[in-house]
């Protein structure tokens, strides 16, 4: 979002944008995808805005830390 009193960029420059972002997760981006029973979803949502952050991080967070306990290299 700009900030305030500034202007929108021009479609081309938006298009570079768009392409440069994409381009980046393209490269640096590994999706990871599971399966919840119906409402966990939610509550899981509620749980990270609860604590300032995003279900993403706060996964991430957590694998991380678990990684580590158990011995296991990250990246």
């Amino acid at each position: 979002m700009p900030r305030k009193g500034s202007r929108p960029p021009s479609p081309e420059v938006k298009a570079k944008n768009d392409a440069a972002i994409a381009a980046w997760h393209a490269k640096n981006v590994e999706n990871l995808s599971i399966g919840l029973r119906k409402g966990k979803r939610d509550a899981y949502k509620r749980l990270a805005e609860k604590l300032g952050t995003s279900v993403s991080a706060l996964v991430q967070t957590h694998l991380d830390a678990l990684c580590r306990e158990n011995g296991i290299d990250l990246p």
